[in-house]
């Protein structure tokens, strides 16, 4: 499914193997989840979202047990930005804007410690969000950094890919 449209209903779940990216969308869900994302690791592919925004949601992208791939978006203006849950392994936030979020911006909690999650080159700003900007708990085995990237300009055009911008 690929376009510009807005999907504002009820939340939007993938439940099984995925078998599309998405692209251009907007998602939101002022009483709920904008995106659900439950799946297992038998999975053969990961699903992708790139260049989406998500907004005004209770809880803006939430993964359990599923990987996932998203790039070049905005989550933003929702309670909780992000929570990655229950064991999911292969989560790829990159090229992103995290921000505005009221709660936290982006949760990581008991995911498998395989170190297959790639979090890096996002400006994540979420000053107001009561419990932080990002919380990390046990059994996260996650990559903040790119290590050995190329000369490519920044999320916030600084002459190279590292980790993530933060901003308090």
């Amino acid at each position: 499914m690929t376009g510009t449209f807005t999907i504002n209903a009820s939340s939007f779940r993938v439940d099984g193997p995925p078998t599309n990216a998405y692209a251009l969308c907007i998602f939101e869900n002022p009483n709920g989840t904008a995106i659900d994302v439950i799946g297992g690791q038998s999975w053969t592919s990961t699903f992708g979202i790139y260049e989406a925004t998500i907004r005004n949601s209770y809880i803006g992208l939430n993964v359990q047990s599923g990987d996932i791939a998203f790039r070049e978006g905005n989550i933003s203006n929702n309670s909780y930005g992000v929570m990655v849950t229950n064991g999911s392994h292969a989560v790829g936030i990159r090229e992103s804007w995290i921000y505005n979020n009221s709660i936290l911006g982006l949760s990581i909690n008991n995911t498998t410690d395989s170190g297959n999650g790639r979090i890096f080159d996002n400006f994540i700003s979420n000053p107001l969000a009561s419990e932080g900007n990002v919380r990390q708990d046990a059994g996260s085995g996650n990559i903040w950094n790119r290590v050995g990237s190329p000369s490519a300009p920044n999320i916030i055009g600084g002459p190279q890919v590292g980790g993530n911008y933060w901003s308090d």
